[in-house]
């Protein structure tokens, strides 16, 4: 399967964020935006899904959530749902970090609408 074969499309969804508290937004996005473009150098052609994604012991964080913002540009870049509006219960673990089977099944539901509201081709 290559980007050129008739009905596939690739799409990247990096999730990445509830690790980088304190974190500035530029630094952020900039990592980010690292990590992308190593995978656009190996051939990767397609949309990255940027989910908004920052809770850690069930605190967010504005510095990753502005910086995961700032990077969606509706052209390379797309809202990949946002995971932090899921409630702890019952989709976090008591650690209110990690993702329960039932959460885990939510933030794929919120991502699958995510990418549809992005438009053609999902």
């Amino acid at each position: 399967i290559t980007p050129a074969t008739a009905g596939v499309t690739f799409a990247l969804i990096y999730m990445t964020g509830a690790n980088d508290h304190g974190i500035t937004a530029l630094d952020y996005s900039t990592g980010y935006a690292q990590v992308v473009n190593k995978a656009k150098n190996a051939g990767f052609v397609g949309r990255v899904f940027v989910p908004k994604y920052s809770i850690l012991t069930g605190s967010a964080d504005s510095g990753v959530t502005t910086g995961q913002a700032n990077l969606i540009d509706n052209v390379t870049y797309f809202f990949g749902g946002d995971l932090d509006a899921l409630p702890n219960s019952p989709n976090r673990q008591v650690d209110n970090t990690h993702f329960t089977a039932t959460g885990q099944a939510n933030i794929a539901s919120a991502i699958y609408a995510a990418m549809h509201a992005s438009g053609s081709p999902f």
